[in-house]
Protein backbone atom coordinates (compact mmCIF):
# COMPACT_ATOMS: atom_id res chain seq x y z
CA UNK A 1 0.00 0.00 0.00
CA UNK A 2 1.05 3.63 -0.68
CA UNK A 3 2.40 5.48 1.99
CA UNK A 4 0.30 9.18 1.66
CA UNK A 5 0.73 12.15 4.48
CA UNK A 6 -2.37 12.86 6.59
CA UNK A 7 -4.03 16.32 5.80
CA UNK A 8 -3.82 17.65 8.98
CA UNK A 9 -0.83 16.51 10.43
CA UNK A 10 1.71 15.71 8.14
CA UNK A 11 2.64 12.15 9.00
CA UNK A 12 2.92 9.04 6.87
CA UNK A 13 0.26 7.35 7.29
CA UNK A 14 -1.14 3.95 5.22
CA UNK A 15 -4.92 4.93 5.24
CA UNK A 16 -7.09 4.53 2.11
CA UNK A 17 -8.14 8.36 1.22
CA UNK A 18 -12.05 8.57 1.80
CA UNK A 19 -14.46 11.00 0.81
CA UNK A 20 -16.91 10.80 3.73
CA UNK A 21 -19.89 12.30 2.06
CA UNK A 22 -19.05 11.41 -1.60
CA UNK A 23 -19.75 14.68 -2.74
CA UNK A 24 -17.82 16.74 -5.25
CA UNK A 25 -17.11 19.42 -2.83
CA UNK A 26 -15.01 17.00 -0.99
CA UNK A 27 -12.14 15.77 -2.43
CA UNK A 28 -10.80 12.31 -0.91
CA UNK A 29 -8.27 12.94 2.06
CA UNK A 30 -6.04 10.96 3.99
CA UNK A 31 -5.61 11.00 7.60
CA UNK A 32 -4.22 8.97 10.20
CA UNK A 33 -5.45 7.41 13.57
CA UNK A 34 -4.20 10.45 15.46
CA UNK A 35 -7.34 11.61 17.56
CA UNK A 36 -6.76 14.81 17.17
CA UNK A 37 -6.54 14.77 13.32
CA UNK A 38 -9.58 11.86 13.05
CA UNK A 39 -11.40 15.24 15.10
CA UNK A 40 -10.77 18.25 12.62
CA UNK A 41 -11.38 15.64 9.84
CA UNK A 42 -14.85 15.17 11.35
CA UNK A 43 -15.17 18.90 12.17
CA UNK A 44 -13.96 20.03 8.19
CA UNK A 45 -16.91 17.41 6.84
CA UNK A 46 -19.88 18.44 9.22
CA UNK A 47 -18.79 22.55 8.13
CA UNK A 48 -18.78 21.06 4.23
CA UNK A 49 -22.32 18.73 5.14
CA UNK A 50 -23.74 21.87 6.34
CA UNK A 51 -22.94 24.63 3.61
CA UNK A 52 -23.91 21.48 0.99
CA UNK A 53 -26.98 21.01 3.09
CA UNK A 54 -28.19 24.57 3.93
CA UNK A 55 -27.63 25.35 -0.43
CA UNK A 56 -29.82 22.62 -1.09
CA UNK A 57 -32.78 22.49 1.27
CA UNK A 58 -34.45 25.84 1.55
CA UNK A 59 -35.89 27.02 4.26
CA UNK A 60 -39.40 25.79 4.76
CA UNK A 61 -40.06 29.25 6.79
CA UNK A 62 -37.68 32.03 6.38
CA UNK A 63 -37.55 34.61 9.05
CA UNK A 64 -40.02 37.67 8.57
CA UNK A 65 -38.74 40.64 7.03
CA UNK A 66 -39.87 43.06 10.20
CA UNK A 67 -38.09 40.37 12.67
CA UNK A 68 -34.74 39.99 10.58
CA UNK A 69 -33.05 42.87 12.11
CA UNK A 70 -33.81 42.23 15.55
CA UNK A 71 -31.41 44.86 17.96
CA UNK A 72 -31.56 42.78 21.30
CA UNK A 73 -30.28 45.53 23.74
CA UNK A 74 -33.79 47.06 22.84
CA UNK A 75 -35.45 43.71 24.68
CA UNK A 76 -36.35 43.46 28.57
CA UNK A 77 -34.41 40.66 29.99
CA UNK A 78 -33.81 37.56 30.28
CA UNK A 79 -34.94 37.94 26.46
CA UNK A 80 -30.95 38.58 24.88
CA UNK A 81 -29.64 36.37 27.10
CA UNK A 82 -31.56 33.11 25.55
CA UNK A 83 -31.17 34.72 22.09
CA UNK A 84 -27.85 34.49 22.09
CA UNK A 85 -26.33 31.92 24.48
CA UNK A 86 -29.42 28.39 24.73
CA UNK A 87 -28.89 26.06 23.27
CA UNK A 88 -31.11 22.24 22.49
CA UNK A 89 -29.54 20.00 25.52
CA UNK A 90 -32.33 17.20 24.63
CA UNK A 91 -34.44 19.84 26.49
CA UNK A 92 -37.39 22.21 25.25
CA UNK A 93 -37.86 25.60 26.05
CA UNK A 94 -40.94 27.90 26.99
CA UNK A 95 -40.75 32.07 26.41
CA UNK A 96 -43.50 33.84 28.49
CA UNK A 97 -45.07 36.60 29.57
CA UNK A 98 -47.86 39.61 28.53
CA UNK A 99 -47.82 40.62 24.77
CA UNK A 100 -45.50 42.58 23.01
CA UNK A 101 -42.20 42.18 25.21
CA UNK A 102 -40.51 40.61 22.03
CA UNK A 103 -41.20 36.67 22.28
CA UNK A 104 -41.45 36.11 18.67
CA UNK A 105 -38.45 38.35 18.01
CA UNK A 106 -36.37 36.36 20.90
CA UNK A 107 -37.71 32.80 18.88
CA UNK A 108 -36.34 34.06 15.64
CA UNK A 109 -33.76 35.25 16.34
CA UNK A 110 -32.47 32.30 18.55
CA UNK A 111 -34.14 29.93 15.63
CA UNK A 112 -31.41 31.88 12.67
CA UNK A 113 -28.45 31.67 15.05
CA UNK A 114 -28.73 28.23 15.47
CA UNK A 115 -29.73 27.19 11.99
CA UNK A 116 -26.30 29.75 11.28
CA UNK A 117 -24.16 27.38 13.59
CA UNK A 118 -25.29 24.46 12.17
CA UNK A 119 -27.90 24.02 9.37
CA UNK A 120 -27.78 20.10 9.08
CA UNK A 121 -28.03 19.43 12.52
CA UNK A 122 -30.35 22.55 14.05
CA UNK A 123 -33.14 22.35 11.20
CA UNK A 124 -36.61 23.55 12.10
CA UNK A 125 -39.87 24.33 11.79
CA UNK A 126 -41.25 27.69 12.44
CA UNK A 127 -45.46 27.71 13.15
CA UNK A 128 -47.30 30.17 14.71
CA UNK A 129 -50.35 28.70 16.05
CA UNK A 130 -52.12 29.90 12.98
CA UNK A 131 -49.65 27.89 10.58
CA UNK A 132 -50.38 24.96 12.74
CA UNK A 133 -54.39 25.10 12.42
CA UNK A 134 -53.98 25.59 8.74
CA UNK A 135 -51.47 22.45 8.23
CA UNK A 136 -53.92 19.99 10.43
CA UNK A 137 -57.27 21.41 9.30
CA UNK A 138 -55.42 21.27 5.39
CA UNK A 139 -54.33 17.63 5.47
CA UNK A 140 -57.20 16.24 7.86
CA UNK A 141 -58.80 13.25 6.06
CA UNK A 142 -55.86 13.36 3.31
CA UNK A 143 -52.82 10.90 2.89
CA UNK A 144 -50.84 13.90 3.41
CA UNK A 145 -51.83 13.99 7.51
CA UNK A 146 -48.91 11.35 8.91
CA UNK A 147 -46.33 12.76 6.81
CA UNK A 148 -47.36 16.15 8.46
CA UNK A 149 -47.38 15.37 11.45
CA UNK A 150 -44.31 12.64 10.66
CA UNK A 151 -42.73 15.78 9.81
CA UNK A 152 -43.58 18.04 13.19
CA UNK A 153 -42.69 15.41 15.39
CA UNK A 154 -39.12 14.42 13.78
CA UNK A 155 -38.30 18.11 13.22
CA UNK A 156 -34.94 18.80 15.12
CA UNK A 157 -36.03 22.08 16.20
CA UNK A 158 -40.20 22.91 16.55
CA UNK A 159 -41.09 27.04 17.03
CA UNK A 160 -44.51 26.94 18.14
CA UNK A 161 -45.13 30.56 18.62
CA UNK A 162 -48.20 31.48 20.85
CA UNK A 163 -49.36 28.84 22.12
CA UNK A 164 -52.87 29.98 23.68
CA UNK A 165 -53.99 31.64 20.22
CA UNK A 166 -55.42 28.53 18.83
CA UNK A 167 -58.98 27.08 18.49
CA UNK A 168 -58.83 24.25 21.19
CA UNK A 169 -60.95 21.90 19.39
CA UNK A 170 -60.54 18.27 20.53
CA UNK A 171 -58.54 17.50 17.43
CA UNK A 172 -56.13 20.76 18.04
CA UNK A 173 -55.40 19.30 21.83
CA UNK A 174 -54.87 15.85 20.70
CA UNK A 175 -52.66 16.73 18.37
CA UNK A 176 -50.61 19.58 20.95
CA UNK A 177 -50.29 16.67 23.54
CA UNK A 178 -49.18 14.07 21.05
CA UNK A 179 -46.47 16.60 19.19
CA UNK A 180 -45.43 17.59 22.83
CA UNK A 181 -45.18 13.71 23.84
CA UNK A 182 -43.36 12.32 21.13
CA UNK A 183 -40.97 14.67 20.81
CA UNK A 184 -40.18 15.13 24.67
CA UNK A 185 -39.61 11.42 24.93
CA UNK A 186 -37.06 11.69 21.93
CA UNK A 187 -35.47 14.77 23.39
CA UNK A 188 -36.53 16.92 20.29
CA UNK A 189 -36.37 20.49 21.33
CA UNK A 190 -40.14 22.38 21.18
CA UNK A 191 -39.16 26.36 21.83
CA UNK A 192 -43.22 27.92 22.57
CA UNK A 193 -43.58 31.48 23.33
CA UNK A 194 -47.13 32.44 25.14
CA UNK A 195 -48.67 35.13 26.43
CA UNK A 196 -50.73 32.61 29.03
CA UNK A 197 -49.86 31.34 32.29
CA UNK A 198 -50.17 27.26 32.87
CA UNK A 199 -53.40 27.84 34.45
CA UNK A 200 -54.65 29.80 31.63
CA UNK A 201 -53.26 27.18 29.32
CA UNK A 202 -55.38 24.06 31.31
CA UNK A 203 -58.54 26.40 30.95
CA UNK A 204 -58.32 26.63 27.60
CA UNK A 205 -58.51 22.45 27.19
CA UNK A 206 -62.30 20.51 26.94
CA UNK A 207 -60.60 17.24 28.58
CA UNK A 208 -59.14 18.45 31.52
CA UNK A 209 -57.08 15.13 31.66
CA UNK A 210 -55.25 15.88 28.13
CA UNK A 211 -54.89 19.52 29.42
CA UNK A 212 -52.82 17.97 33.04
CA UNK A 213 -50.89 16.24 31.26
CA UNK A 214 -50.16 18.86 28.27
CA UNK A 215 -49.24 21.92 31.01
CA UNK A 216 -47.40 18.90 33.40
CA UNK A 217 -45.08 18.59 30.74
CA UNK A 218 -44.44 22.12 30.02
CA UNK A 219 -43.88 22.33 33.70
CA UNK A 220 -41.23 19.49 34.54
CA UNK A 221 -38.19 20.33 34.66
CA UNK A 222 -36.56 17.56 33.10
CA UNK A 223 -38.34 18.45 29.77
CA UNK A 224 -38.43 21.88 29.62
CA UNK A 225 -36.21 25.37 30.54
CA UNK A 226 -38.55 28.23 31.22
CA UNK A 227 -37.91 32.17 30.68
CA UNK A 228 -40.68 34.82 32.52
CA UNK A 229 -40.54 38.25 31.00
CA UNK A 230 -41.00 40.74 33.71
CA UNK A 231 -44.39 43.07 33.16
Amino acid sequence: MAKGKCVHCGEETNSVPVNFLGLKELPPAEVCFNPKCVEAESESVRRINDEVWKRTHPLDTPVPPLLADTDLQRLPEPLPTIASTWKPHGKGLVIHGTTRKGKTRTAWYLAKRLYDESPYANRFLFLTMFDLEVRLVGAWGTHSWDKEMTKMVNIPLLFLDDLGKEKMTDRMASVLFALIDQRTQNKRSTIITTNLTGDQLLERFHDKETGNAFVARLKDDNLFERAGVKN
